[in-house]
């Protein structure tokens, strides 16, 4: 009866242990999250260059697609009258 006490407390412990590490770790935003976010402060300079580091960081996405169309498409020809 003993042993089975101590297993069960070890597991215990062990999944607390577990539960405390994975909810310490503070996930970092990525550049195609920065640069949709600027998108929608309009801010589109900011934006190609979040995007642009998300290309060289490797985040390759439908999300970062749309959001590097989207914040071209303010400079281009099609603005303008």
């Amino acid at each position: 009866m003993l042993k089975k006490t101590h297993v069960i407390n070890c597991i215990l412990i062990l999944a607390a242990c577990m539960l405390v590490l994975t909810s310490c770790g503070k996930e970092e935003e990525s550049y195609t999250d920065t640069g949709m976010a600027a998108i929608e402060e309009l801010d589109y300079t900011g934006a190609l260059e979040a995007f642009d580091s998300a290309l060289e960081a490797g985040e390759m996405s439908a999300s970062y697609c749309a959001g590097r169309a989207w914040s071209i498409w303010p400079s281009s020809d099609m603005m303008r009258p």
